[in-house]
């Protein structure tokens, strides 16, 4: 698994974090250009399983990329579970 990543999706650079605490549990910080200007948000993931964008008031295209990010997680973190990998928790980078 891992903590920080990079990956291009639709000609757009998304830099990936994933941060573990003890109290709120696992999520990923996701920072992205666009119009030139960093664009920072994060995703969860819900009761479904899914990994789905949690802050509020994002530029709508934002949302296109949301299907394509999740699955990046959720193969990251399907490699913890491959290699039992579990970080300390305290934030992640």
């Amino acid at each position: 698994m891992k903590e920080y990543f990079v990956a291009t999706i639709k000609g757009r650079l998304f830099e990936i974090k994933r941060i573990s605490t003890s109290n709120f549990g696992t999520w990923y910080s996701i920072s992205v250009i666009l119009d030139e200007e960093v664009v920072q948000y994060n995703m969860s993931n819900t009761s479904g399983g899914l990994w789905k964008i949690i802050t509020q008031r994002l530029p709508s295209v934002i949302y296109i990329f949301e299907r394509e990010l999740c699955d990046l997680i959720e193969k990251n973190e399907k490699n913890e579970k491959h290699t039992g990998y579990h970080p300390r928790f305290g934030l992640a980078i």
